[in-house]
C-alpha cells in the first residue's frame, strides 16, 4: 500500500491518482471473497484517493464511489509471470489498527487482503517510509542530535539536569581541593623533657635557686587550685586567707611565707640550702593537705 505512485517502481506503468473529500466512503470489492459487496465506511480523514489512470491489462479489484461514479482504488498489475503480481491500493489507512477496530472497516480489510492468502512473501512498503527513499542519506551531526534533544521536553530537562549536576560536582570538588586543610599534629608528652631539664639544673649546672623557684611556683599553683587564694602577692593578706581556709594557725605559715619571699629575691642557693628548703616544702604540703580535692 502506498501513496507515492510517482516512485521509480511505478513510472513505467503510467499510473496517476486523484483525491476527493468523502465523508462516507462506499467501497466495493470485485473478486472472489468480495462477491461484489459494497462496504460503507465513515471516513474520519475526509479525503480518499483513487486511480485516474491505470495501465492496460491491469485488473480492477476494488472501487470507490466518487460523485456517484465508481472509481478504481484497488488494482492488480501482472509481472509477466503467473505467480508474480503487484497489488496497489490508494488508501493504505484503511488497513491500520484504527479502522480494523470497526466492524465494517475490519471486514473490508480482511476481504481485501484475502487476495494474498496464498502468498509466500508479503512486502508492505511505501507508506510511512517515503522519506527514506526521497531524501539523500545524511550523517547525523552533533547539532542534529542536540536539536532533537532540545525539541523533546523530557530529553531537554534530562540534559539540563545532567549539566547542572556536572557543574555542581565540579564546583564542590574544586572548593574541596583548593581549601586549606590545617595539619593537626599528635600531642607531645613533654614530661620527659621537663624531667631532663630539671635534672640538668640539679646535677650538671647545680642551679639550685632556679629549682627552688620551680618548687615555689608549683606549690603556689596547687594552693590556688585547692583553696582558691590569690597567689600573685606573697604577703600578710595571703598568709591570713590561706590559714583561714586551711584551718591552721597563721603562725605556722610564717616560715613558709618567709621562704617564698626569700627565694624570689635570692640570686644563688647552696645545695644544703636547697635540701633544707625542699624539706620545708614537703612538710607544708602535708600540713596544708594540698592534694586533697585537687583534680589530677
Amino acid at each position: 500500500a502506498t501513496r507515492n505512485f510517482g516512485a521509480a517502481l511505478f513510472k513505467p506503468y503510467g499510473i496517476s491518482t486523484a483525491s476527493a473529500d468523502i465523508s462516507k466512503a462506499k467501497l466495493k470489492l470485485n473478486y472472489a471473497g468480495g462477491n461484489g459487496r459494497t462496504y460503507t465506511i465513515e471516513n474520519k480523514i475526509k479525503q480518499l484517493s483513487y486511480f485516474t489512470s491505470v495501465p492496460n491489462g491491469a485488473r480492477i479489484l476494488g472501487t470507490i464511489e466518487v460523485n456517484g461514479v465508481a472509481q478504481p482504488n484497488f488494482i492488480e498489475l501482472g509481472l509477466n509471470h503467473p505467480e508474480r503480481k503487484i497489488l496497489l491500493h490508494c488508501n493504505p489507512l484503511l488497513f491500520t489498527n484504527y479502522h480494523m477496530l470497526h466492524a465494517t472497516d475490519g471486514q473490508y480489510a480482511v476481504q481485501a487482503l484475502a487476495q494474498l492468502s496464498h502468498t509466500s512473501y508479503f512486502l508492505w512498503d511505501g507508506y510511512g517510509t517515503e522519506r527514506r527513499y526521497t531524501t539523500p542519506p545524511q550523517d547525523g551531526s552533533v547539532w542534529d542530535t542536540l536539536n532533537y534533544i532540545l525539541k523533546n521536553k523530557s530529553l531537554a530537562a534530562a540534559l539540563f539536569t545532567f549539566m547542572a549536576a556536572i557543574l555542581l560536582l565540579f564546583g564542590v570538588n574544586y572548593k574541596r581541593i583548593h581549601r586549606h586543610i590545617p595539619i593537626h599534629y599528635k600531642p607531645k608528652n613533654n614530661s620527659l623533657a621537663f624531667m631532663k631539664m630539671v635534672s640538668n639544673l640539679f646535677m650538671h649546672e647545680e642551679n639550685h635557686i632556679d629549682l627552688a623557684r620551680y618548687r615555689v611556683n608549683y606549690l603556689l599553683d596547687k594552693i590556688r587550685q585547692r583553696y582558691n587564694v590569690n597567689t600573685a602577692e606573697i604577703n600578710q593578706d595571703f598568709k591570713l586567707k590561706l590559714a583561714q581556709k586551711a584551718n591552721i594557725d597563721p603562725k605556722e605559715l610564717d616560715i613558709l611565707v618567709a621562704q617564698f619571699q626569700k627565694v624570689r629575691t635570692l640570686k644563688q642557693m647552696s645545695k644544703e640550702g636547697f635540701l633544707s628548703f625542699s624539706k620545708l616544702i614537703e612538710s607544708h604540703i602535708h600540713k596544708l593537705d594540698i592534694y586533697h580535692g585537687i583534680r589530677k
